[in-house]
């Protein structure tokens, strides 16, 4: 691969994507993670990289995603060129339908992945299967920049509630400008957690505004061969993936308008706490 033109799309402290094109007007990504600490401290092990989740986690559990055509690491950051996905960002025409098929993919990779999970290294599985408490961890790094009010029962109740149901694989960051259309709807940037939490479904939902909602949880439904999905495990999902979203935009210093986004959201989902049946 001779590389002829590099065009950085988005650069920040932590991460870099670039278009690449080679000498046969070839189009491929680039991705740069930097091994830059957090801007936090943390006094409990935080790992993530986005290349493992592909290579670790999609690619044996047969999920579809863009291809890794090759990487390299090194003590300062770790990069990999990934397949160029042609089409539409849904974010530029967001529609209903990008929707209602993404809750499709989603139900369908919720099967895939809970029926497959044991083909994960175990160390994998370990690392990205959200605990109890990693979930205690990021509130308390929540709790020294918001006022956040008390979780503990909440938190002891969710735990209790799941702590016998199958886990799998959720994206994690959940937004139309992570699908590509072009004849079929494609995932991209995967941020891959492991749980029993419905946390892509509550994104789906709050991604539709005026759609209809139910049209996605019965999709979701159908092809995750779920006979039904309460109200209260969608509302879990969305609080346990809002306390994830804020932790992580806080840690990678991203632009204080998103983590005051992201904390009225889960401020939002915290008032209306009383849909559980605690």
């Amino acid at each position: 691969m001779i590389i002829t033109n590099k065009t950085i799309i988005k650069k920040y402290e932590y991460a870099q994507v670039s278009l690449l094109t080679d000498s046969s007007n070839n189009k491929f990504i680039e991705k740069i993670q930097f091994h830059n600490p957090p801007v936090i401290p943390l006094n409990f092990q935080y790992d993530f990289c986005e290349l493992e989740g592909y290579t670790s986690i999609l690619k044996p559990l047969e999920i579809p995603h863009a291809w890794i055509i090759d990487s390299r690491y090194d003590e300062n950051s770790t990069t990999f060129i990934m397949e160029y996905i042609d089409g539409i960002n849904c974010e530029n025409e967001p529609k209903a339908e990008y929707l209602y098929i993404a809750a499709e993919k989603f139900g369908e990779i919720y099967t895939k992945s809970k029926t497959n999970i044991a083909r994960l290294d175990k160390n994998i599985i370990d690392k990205y299967t959200l605990c109890k408490n990693q979930i205690l961890n990021y509130i308390d790094v929540i709790k020294n920049h918001y006022d956040l009010p008390p979780m503990d029962s909440l938190i002891d109740y969710i735990f209790i509630k799941y702590q016998n149901h199958d886990v799998f694989v959720n994206h994690g960051d959940v937004q139309f400008k992570n699908f590509i259309f072009n004849n079929n709807l494609h995932i991209i940037d995967w941020n891959v957690k492991i749980s029993p939490f419905f946390t892509d479904l509550h994104s789906l939902i709050e991604q539709a505004n005026a759609v209809n909602a139910d049209e996605i949880i019965k999709r979701y439904c159908k092809f995750s061969l779920i006979k039904s999905i309460s109200d209260e495990d969608i509302f879990i999902g969305g609080i346990i993936g809002s306390i994830q979203a804020v932790f992580e935009l806080l840690i990678y210093d991203c632009p204080v308008e998103w983590v005051n986004d992201s904390y009225t959201g889960l401020l939002h989902l915290i008032s209306k706490k009383g849909i559980l049946y605690l």
